[in-house]
């Protein structure tokens, strides 16, 4: 499957729809980005990718979630 429809399933879910996804792609036109980050993708990179730019993307992420969890324990 393309990561597109990968996140719209993921979405759709509601056991996966609140998993931060990250979006590794060699696409990296403007409308392509726009376009997963409004379905709902927390973040994007573009092939290739620096091991450390996804390392700091995912604690970031992580970092997050634990934050809405101490708010809202339903997250």
């Amino acid at each position: 499957l393309m990561g597109d429809k990968v996140l719209a399933r993921l979405k759709a879910q509601p056991e996966t729809q609140r998993i931060p996804v990250v979006v590794i792609s060699a696409d990296a036109t403007r409308s392509k980005i726009d376009k997963l980050l409004a379905a709902g993708a927390h973040s994007y990179l573009t092939k290739p990718f620096n091991i450390k730019e996804l390392l700091h993307t995912v604690d970031t992420l992580l970092e997050e979630v634990r934050m809405h969890k101490d708010d809202n324990p339903s997250f």
